[in-house]
This record gives C-alpha cells, structure tokens and sequence, in this order.
C-alpha cells in the first residue's frame, strides 16, 4: 500500500476530511504485521486471536501476499491470501492515526 494504490486516493479523502477538524491526521491500511501483532495468524488462516474488532468486517490489508494477491480478513475471522478482485465482498478499513492532544 502506497501512493500508487488504486485505494490511496479512498484513503486519503477519508484523511483529509477528518483534518478538517483535526490537525494531523494520518491514515493508512492495516499492514500483514499489525494484523499478526492483533493476534492474526496466517498459519492457521486465522484472527481468532484478535479481538473481535479486528473481524467484524471484510477487508483488505495492505499488505501484498503474492504477486496478485492481498491478505484479507473476514467477519467469519478468516486471515488469507485473496484476490484484489474482491471488491463485491471486500473494502477498506483505515488506520487512522491522531495525536491523543486532539481527543476530548
């Protein structure tokens, strides 16, 4: 995931929106190692580990798993290798990352 994504752009008015009432925010895609920090386990195929969170929804990392491929997670708490042509079933799910001086 970087600025030559097709989903950087998605990212990146999610961002800017949120910097209109914050000052710097940032905003990115969960990575294959944060998922694995969560309690994500490729070997197993699996984030039953993670919170729940981490799960309740369907969407790519950004993080690639081969040459065609990114890892996915899946509200049933799959963590796997999937097509980046699942868009009827996958989205995003921003990192969004702000400064603790900027919550209330």
């Amino acid at each position: 995931y970087n600025n030559n994504s097709l989903l950087y752009p998605i990212v990146e008015e999610y961002v800017s929106y949120l910097n209109t009432k914050l000052t710097n925010a940032t905003g990115s895609l969960l990575t294959y190692n944060q998922a694995k920090n969560l309690g994500c386990d490729n070997s197993t195929g699996s984030c039953s580990s993670a919170p729940s969170w981490v799960y309740s929804t369907n969407y790519w990392t950004g993080s690639a798993s081969g040459a065609r491929g990114v890892w996915c997670v899946s509200s049933d708490g799959n963590f796997f290798n999937c097509s980046y042509h699942y868009g009827g079933s996958h989205g995003v799910r921003p990192v969004i990352t702000i400064s603790t001086s900027e919550i209330q």
